[in-house]
């Protein structure tokens, strides 16, 4: 008897390990779509903005304190 419990949890968690798995699946869809389908666009973004002198400067002035402290 005590087996066929064991066995039927078993197979309880396996079912709701499958459940939370479509679920996020689910969630995750409309970003995950959302975010590919904008991909080209988001990388000109980042380029255009990490290209920008004030962002380059700010960057250097940054990786030289870090440079300092460890120093």
């Amino acid at each position: 008897m005590k087996w066929d419990q064991t066995e039927a949890n078993r197979q309880s968690e396996s079912l709701l390990d499958h459940a939370r798995a479509l679920t996020k699946s689910m969630m995750r869809k409309p970003t995950i779509e959302k975010l590919t389908s904008n991909r080209e666009a988001d990388i000109q973004h980042f380029v255009n903005f990490i290209t920008k002198d004030s962002i380059q400067k700010s960057l250097g002035m940054y990786m030289a304190m870090l440079k300092k402290r460890r120093g």
